[in-house]
């Protein structure tokens, strides 16, 4: 390994940093972060400018340890069935992050509880749109949704965790989804975006969206808010538009929670409709 490295950065930084890009996955960059001093430099802006995470907030260890369980939950998706125990052991980890940190004051104690919450599911909210999109883009063997249902497991269990919360994670991904539409809508009117990303980012969101909603931690009125908001935005965009809501409703509405007729699924249906008119 240390022969190999050394080949490496015996490199032009360029074509490093061209390995670095297209020949590891997200996994393998935060092994080398961690673990290769010599390399971290490049792994650092490669998570960066590549996966869009930060991984040098060094006033917020919680996130970064956080990211890092999350990296580890991924590499479990694409196997037939997940390995319960250490998807298990990765949750307690999440868990223990947030409520480790203990103050005398008891205010104090539950605004940095409730503050580690929200910072967690913004985490989770980043990995399941931004990194999701980014990974069904370069492994189309990946299961699209797969990841989205690990993800809303893992806040299912912080709800559990912390019944005192129980509606903090429910309302921070609400928020969560309302600022993402609104940012895509920006990138949308934008020239020089990159429109195939940001439709693919807008899939990864139906996907977390689906999730939630059978596992009950989004209800039929968000949904609704996020879908209107999304068919305002993809006014150009018929065929993304229809495959998005076809998906939508035969692999989480219909299939998960059986709940074909009802009006957010009737709703849905009526918008196939005019997709298929303007086509």
């Amino acid at each position: 390994m240390v022969m190999a490295n050394n080949k490496l950065l015996n490199l032009p930084n360029e074509l490093l940093l061209y390995i670095l890009e297209n020949f590891l996955e997200l996994a393998d960059l935060w092994t080398l972060l961690q673990t290769n001093r010599d390399l971290r430099y490049f792994s650092t802006t490669v998570i960066g400018t590549t996966w869009k995470i930060d991984s040098r907030p060094r006033d917020n260890t919680m996130k970064i340890q956080c990211r890092a369980a999350l990296i580890s939950l991924q590499q479990l998706t694409p196997i037939n069935y997940l390995t319960e125990r250490l998807e298990q052991n990765l949750h307690e980890k999440i868990i223990k992050g947030i409520s480790s940190y203990k103050h005398k004051y008891v205010l104090i104690e539950d605004i940095d509880i409730r503050n580690r919450i929200r910072t967690t599911v913004d985490v989770v909210f980043h990995h399941a749109i931004f990194v999701a999109a980014i990974t069904y883009t370069r492994s189309h063997d990946i299961k699209q949704g797969a990841l989205a249902s690990v993800l809303v497991n893992l806040l299912t269990k912080l709800d559990i965790a912390f019944p005192s919360y129980c509606r903090e994670i429910t309302y921070t991904l609400a928020d969560n989804i309302k600022a993402f539409l609104e940012y895509t809508g920006y990138k949308i009117l934008a020239s020089n975006t990159n429109l195939a990303m940001t439709l693919q980012t807008i899939s990864a969101c139906f996907d977390l969206m689906g999730a939630a909603f059978t596992a009950n931690i989004l209800t039929d009125s968000h949904i609704d808010c996020a879908v209107q908001r999304t068919l305002e935005l993809l006014t150009t965009q018929s065929n993304f538009k229809r495959s998005l809501l076809v998906h939508f409703l035969d692999s989480w509405l219909t299939a998960k929670r059986q709940v074909g007729s009802g009006e957010l699924c009737r709703f849905i249906r009526l918008e196939i409709q005019k997709c298929d008119r303007s086509l």
